[in-house]
This record gives C-alpha cells, sequence and structure tokens, in this order.
C-alpha cells in the first residue's frame, strides 16, 4: 500500500509592498494545480484582505460587488495569516485595499508542496496508534507498534522524539522543537516493539500553536536517521 507525504516545490507568489491611501489596491495572481498543497502567509497593518477568483477581478478593481472567500479575508493583521488554501484548480489573487488616510504595507507568501507516493512498510516502521500527553515537566510517549522489517540483521539503537513546529512536517528537513525523546534498545530484523509507554522529560516550545508529530530514528554510522513518522491531527497551543 501506499500513502503520500509532501515536499517544498517553489514560492508562488511573494511581495513586500505599500498600498496607496483612500482605496487604494494591490492584487497578485497565483494558479492552483492538482497534486500540490498551498500555504499562504504574510501580515499587514490595516488593510483588508481577499482571495478571490480570477473572474472577480474587474468587480473588485472598478469597486463593484465581488465574490471572494471569506475563510482566508478580513480585516485582521495577521493576514494573510498561516492558512492552507483548499481551492478548486485555477486561478485566484490575492488582493489587499487600503481604506486608511496613509499608504500601508503588505508583506505576503505563498508556498506550494508537491505530493509524493510513499511506499509504507520501511525498515523500520512506526505501526499502529501513536499518543503524547504532558504532565508537569514530563511527557508520556505512546506507541503502539515499532517494527524493524528487514529480514535479519540488527538495527542500531532507536528513539522516539515528539516535536512540535510551525507547519505540517512532510517527511524533508525539520524545523522545529523537540518535546520528549524515548530511547529503545536496538531491534533485531523481523521483530518488533509493542505498547510502548511511559513518561520522560518534557521541553515546552515558545508559547504558540503548533502542529505535532511523532518520529522514529535509527543511530547509524553516519548518525541518526530518520526512519518513519507520524502526524498528529489538529493544532496544539502551548
Amino acid at each position: 500500500s501506499t500513502y503520500f507525504y509532501y515536499t517544498y516545490a517553489n514560492t508562488v507568489i511573494s511581495g513586500q509592498k505599500y498600498v496607496s491611501p483612500n482605496g487604494g489596491k494591490l492584487w497578485h495572481g497565483f494558479t492552483i494545480s492538482p497534486g500540490y498543497r498551498y500555504f499562504m502567509d504574510g501580515c499587514n497593518t490595516g488593510l483588508s484582505t481577499y482571495v478571490l477568483p480570477a473572474a472577480a477581478l474587474a468587480n473588485y478593481k472598478n469597486n463593484r460587488t465581488f465574490q471572494h472567500y471569506s475563510a482566508y479575508g478580513g480585516t485582521d493583521n495577521a493576514l494573510p495569516g498561516h492558512d492552507e488554501l483548499i481551492l478548486n484548480s485555477g486561478s485566484y489573487y490575492l488582493a489587499f485595499t487600503n481604506t486608511q488616510s496613509i499608504k500601508k504595507p503588505a508583506v505576503y507568501l505563498m508556498e506550494r508542496w508537491k505530493s509524493i507516493p510513499r511506499p509504507t512498510g520501511g525498515q523500520i516502521s512506526i505501526d499502529g496508534s501513536v499518543q503524547w500527553q504532558t504532565s508537569g515537566s514530563r511527557i508520556d510517549i505512546r506507541a503502539a507498534k515499532i517494527s524493524n522489517n528487514t529480514a535479519s540483521g540488527k538495527s542500531g539503537s532507536l528513539r522516539l522524539r515528539v516535536w512540535a513546529s510551525r507547519v505540517p512536517y512532510t517527511g524533508t528537513s525539520i524545523t522545529g522543537y523537540v518535546m520528549g525523546t524515548r530511547s529503545l534498545k536496538p531491534l533485531p530484523g523481523g521483530y518488533f516493539y509493542t505498547g510502548i509507554y511511559g513518561y520522560v522529560g518534557f521541553k515546552r516550545p515558545p508559547r504558540g500553536t503548533y502542529y505535532t508529530f511523532i518520529t522514529v530514528e535509527e543511530y547509524t554510522n553516519s548518525g541518526w536517521m530518520l526512519r518513519d513518522y507520524t502526524n498528529f491531527d489538529g493544532l496544539t497551543r502551548f
């Protein structure tokens, strides 16, 4: 069987620009294509922010009623905030309107990430459910099953690590904070650990909202190598 993970493809649009006062407008077009995930981030200082379909641009430019996607817009200074754009394939615009009496800056960035089929059942794999929970300065790291899927030999030392990251993890380089690490002894080929649980030291990430995920890593002659991972659902605020 296969499942998908995602790797950074390219920056779709970006900008750091001022928007003219008294109804000034700024817009930047982009295209949504199948097989990618699109993430938007940025900020402003008093602008109205919109994501609109390409067909609505003329009405927007001419101060007529126009269609836009309220889930990705508003008057919050944190917009365009850290959002994943869930839109059908097609052409769109990110737009800003300045109703203030002085020019205002807008900063924005949109990335797309490519979906890649990843075969399950690697050398070392996480199988079954995983969980974590904290209690004071400790974190309980739980895994139903960790398997060595090779036919013979023995793995290096293993470790489970729970991470907090500002962006969803996609299987490439990790940018985030390790909240806890559980060490496991080397595992012979064809064997597995089950019912892993217990508290270890917890390191709280800086205040904010994070995606969390768990990795299993193996120690090799080249150092610690990522073997498998699982993302947890939703966001966690610390």
